[in-house]
């Protein structure tokens, strides 16, 4: 506590007027850490075409990736988001809503890629857009458990999207 007060250059007491105590520091940083380096804004992808939504999504994840060596277990940001959640219950709240509005950002894209003919398909919406995600998490977590290189990582799911993709264009 006293390094990160002196790296702060505040004094004590208006360190611990912002955090009573070091559970605190750590919430707060994960929280950070999560809201700033882990979670997406759809809102900036376009919605007009489903390969244009995950191709940006796909572009972001590399871009978060890049330079970043590849990562022991002690430092993998997935482990540390999956090991804060279960310290920190409020965090899997804001990962629940968290969620629920990547679905309906997904559910937009399929529904606006159906309407324009780009994908033909009597699965639902959501039933697809659950694919997607699922298949993001599930590349994700092989990722983690396997200790794989972040490049490597990105390009198994770009493959597994297109691979999908070229599913429901037929």
């Amino acid at each position: 506590m006293r390094e990160i007060v002196r790296e702060t250059g505040l004094s004590k007491g208006a360190f611990y007027h912002y955090f009573t105590s070091k559970e605190d520091v750590f919430e707060e940083v994960v929280r950070y850490f999560y809201e700033h380096l882990v979670l997406a804004d759809y809102q900036l992808y376009p919605n007009d075409s489903l390969k244009s939504f995950y191709s940006a999504y796909i572009n972001r994840l590399s871009q978060n990736t890049a330079n970043r060596p590849n990562e022991s277990p002690e430092t993998n940001p997935f482990v540390f988001v999956v090991e804060a959640m279960r310290r920190l219950p409020n965090l899997r709240e804001i990962q629940q809503k968290q969620q629920s509005g990547e679905l309906k950002f997904w559910i937009a894209a399929v529904k606006n890629a159906k309407a324009s003919g780009e994908i033909k398909t009597k699965l639902s919406d959501t039933a697809i857009a659950k694919m997607f995600i699922n298949i993001n998490d599930g590349v994700l977590l092989h990722y983690t458990l396997s200790q794989g290189n972040t490049e490597e990582m990105v390009r198994e799911l770009r493959k597994t999207y297109d691979n999908l993709y070229s599913l429901l264009e037929s």
